[in-house]
């Protein structure tokens, strides 16, 4: 037993498939969601796909995909504008408070809160951790002290290092003049 819908079929009302429903064409749900027979592609407002998934809106909607659990949102993954027009891409991720913690926009404000961040190092220490070499093309600012070495600077000279000192360590190599 079954149910048959051939190419010129239309069902007026609502359509419940408890089950498995197989087509062997395109399959559309009213023009919002397309999954294309030959590569198995699905488009949300799109009928023409060109990846495993495309999410198209109208030029009055914002495309996005969202990502959440029990309410909060957890990540965006779209486009935003940058107040001039243009649109661009976004990445945005927020704590399990739905607070906008990370956010990676294309021609906009990018920023990282909460947390440390590590580049080369998995086990970040501090706000940024670089391990391996860093180069800084303009200036660096710094209002707090600079350590150069690996000395324990705070437990070696506590309550005598301040905002704006410069400490090179007693294994910190100089290769050139001060």
């Amino acid at each position: 037993t079954g149910f048959f819908v051939n190419a010129s079929s239309t069902v007026a009302a609502n359509l419940r498939v408890d089950g498995r429903a197989t087509t062997t064409g395109a399959f559309s749900a009213a023009g919002v969601l397309y999954v294309q027979s030959d590569t198995g592609n699905v488009g949300i407002g799109t009928t023409g796909p060109g990846t495993l998934l495309e999410v198209a809106g109208a030029d009055s909607t914002v495309p996005q995909i969202k990502v959440s659990k029990a309410g909060n949102t957890a990540a965006l993954i779209g486009s935003g504008s940058s107040g001039t027009g243009a649109e661009s891409g976004i990445v945005q991720l927020y704590d399990d408070s739905s607070n906008l913690d990370v956010q990676i926009w294309a021609s906009g404000v990018s920023y990282l809160n909460g947390g440390n961040v590590g580049i080369g190092t998995t086990g970040p220490l501090s706000k940024l951790d670089v391990s391996g070499t860093m180069r800084v093309s303009g200036n660096a600012t710094s209002s707090g002290w600079f350590n150069i070495g690996t000395t324990d600077v705070v437990g070696t000279l506590f309550g005598t290092i301040g905002a704006g000192d410069l400490f090179v360590g007693d294994d910190a190599t100089i290769t050139d003049h001060f």
